[in-house]
C-alpha cells in the first residue's frame, strides 16, 4: 500500500532507514531534518557534521529526501539511479545537482528498501566515525577482541611490568594476566 505523501509516517520511515547507517544522528533545522554523520577528522564531533540526507516536507511534493550518490554529471550513479526510479530526480539546484545530489520521494516499501541502498551508498562517502586505535600489542591468551580502551590499558601494564613494576597487593596480581 502507497504511504500518502503528506503523511508523517514516510518521514519516520526515511528516518528509520538513515539511522540504522553507521554512526548517524538526527539534528532538526531547516525546517526538515538532517541526518550527519560526526567528522572524526575535525575533532569536534557532532558539532562538525558531515550531512547524509536531508529530510523534508515539500509544499507541493510532500516528504522526500535529498542525498548525494558517488559521481558527477551524467556519468555518476545519481544519473543512474534517476534512470532506473521515477520516483528519483536530479536535485534542482544548479549547484547540487550536477555534483550528484538527488531528490528521493519514495511512496511503496519496494521504493524505500531502495532508498536504503541508495543511502547506504551516499554514507560510504562519508568519513568513517571509528575513530582509529593505535597498534596495541596483545597479551597473551588475551585474543583479538576487546575495546580499544582494554587493549591500551593491557599493553601499559605489559611494559609497566617489563619495566619492573609490580603490585603491591598479591591478590591483585592475580588479575593482572
Amino acid at each position: 500500500m502507497p504511504y500518502d505523501k503528506r503523511n508523517p509516517e514516510l518521514r519516520q520511515a526515511m528516518a528509520r532507514i538513515a539511522l540504522a547507517l553507521p554512526g548517524v544522528f538526527e539534528s532538526p533545522q531547516w525546517g526538515g531534518w538532517v541526518y550527519k554523520v560526526p567528522d572524526p577528522a575535525s575533532g569536534k564531533g557532532r558539532a562538525k557534521a558531515k550531512m547524509l540526507c536531508y529530510v523534508v516536507d515539500g509544499k507541493n511534493h510532500g516528504w522526500h529526501c535529498q542525498f548525494k550518490l558517488p559521481g558527477r554529471d551524467d556519468e555518476g550513479r545519481a544519473a543512474e539511479a534517476v534512470k532506473r526510479h521515477a520516483w528519483v530526480e536530479p536535485h534542482p539546484w544548479k549547484t547540487l545537482g550536477p555534483s550528484g545530489w538527488v531528490v528521493a520521494r519514495p511512496r511503496t516499501a519496494k521504493q524505500l528498501e531502495q532508498l536504503a541502498g541508495l543511502l547506504a551508498e551516499s554514507r560510504a562517502l562519508l568519513p568513517d566515525t571509528e575513530p582509529e586505535t593505535p597498534d596495541v600489542p596483545e597479551l597473551p591468551g588475551a585474543g583479538t577482541h576487546g575495546s580499544p580502551v582494554a587493549r591500551r590499558m593491557a599493553s601499559v601494564m605489559r611494559e609497566a611490568r617489563e619495566q619492573g613494576w609490580e603490585h603491591r597487593d598479591p591478590d591483585a596480581a592475580a588479575f593482572d594476566g
